[in-house]
């Protein structure tokens, strides 16, 4: 059975993080001569791996936390049978994801133009449990968050630890995309606490889910990840205007999101008002930039 490493980390005087990190299930994933090698190359840093890349006919890459460059060897070249092996041990979604029952860890494919698998991006999951409990304050008042961050910026590993956290209290439901929140398989990651999870089938219908959530479920929480259509952002409206509690996140700075005109609106969005002769005169410009209508979420953390 593969193992599991767990580590406990103070990091602060009132409360302890725990690092669930299942590097070996991660490796049980590739060939077995594979596995060799790339523990061979990790070495002691192996539980610091963060993705592997695999690109058919090009050396695989492997990076890590710590590291600005990824390790890769021109003799440690990736085979179109090594890239069919571990495809045939999981199952796509349409949104050319996968994952493993019971972890975190997230495969990527590339496709060619006959639809064949020929790269891989696969990287492991780390459920890191005690971060949200910096933000205890804003989930005890029960405020609305939006996470901003880059990819990579560990926007997902916040909102799992917050359902989490939110979980002990209130009646939380994931909607949970490409089940990067509670894991692959239908019994969730215990990452996610008490918290309830819906899966989502097809990426397009992720606001449906949202909706039934509401409706079905009767959450004083709604969890959802990488919220970015136009029809996404109407729904998070429409659930935070219905007296839900939203947790979400967003791809993006808060001076990216201000200027694109469909995530704008999570924050109210802005218009330009022309500002009356007297005002204008007294502040000096004529014309003023104010927002829309009330936020969606309370509180927008940037990572």
């Amino acid at each position: 059975p593969a193992q599991q490493d767990v580590a406990i980390l103070t990091q602060h005087s009132d409360f302890n993080v725990t690092i669930i990190n299942q590097i070996y299930s991660f490796l049980d994933l590739f060939p077995k001569k594979i596995q060799e090698q790339l523990s061979t190359i990790s070495g002691e840093d192996v539980n610091n791996l963060i993705e592997v890349a695999m690109d058919k006919g090009r050396p695989y890459e492997l990076f890590f936390y710590h590291k600005k460059e990824p390790y890769s060897n021109p003799t440690f070249i990736v085979k179109q049978e090594e890239i069919d092996e571990i495809v045939n041990k999981l199952s796509f979604g349409t949104d050319n994801r996968a994952g493993m029952d019971g972890s975190l860890h997230r495969i990527s494919a590339m496709l060619n133009r006959e639809a064949k698998i020929i790269g891989l991006t696969l990287r492991v999951g780390r459920a890191v449990m005690g971060r949200a409990k910096v933000f205890s304050d804003l989930i005890e008042e029960g405020k609305s968050i939006l996470l901003l961050g880059k990819p990579g910026a560990g926007k997902t590993t916040f909102i799992r630890d917050f359902a989490k956290t939110l979980s002990e209290s209130r009646r939380v439901v994931v909607v949970d995309t490409s089940c990067e929140i509670g894991g692959f398989g239908d019994i969730p990651h215990v990452a996610i606490g008490k918290a309830r999870r819906m899966q989502v089938a097809d990426i397009r219908r992720q606001q449906e889910v949202m909706i039934q959530a509401v409706q079905n479920h009767t959450p004083e929480v709604i969890v959802i990840d990488e919220i970015g259509t136009k029809d996404e952002v109407s729904t998070a409206r429409t659930i935070s205007q219905r007296g839900v509690i939203l947790c979400g996140s967003a791809h993006g700075d808060m001076k990216s999101i201000l200027k694109n005109p469909i995530l704008c609106d999570l924050l109210g969005g802005v218009e330009s008002v022309i500002m009356g002769d007297r005002n204008a005169s007294r502040d000096g410009e004529k014309m003023r930039l104010q927002l829309k209508a009330d936020p969606v979420f309370d509180v927008v953390i940037q990572l």
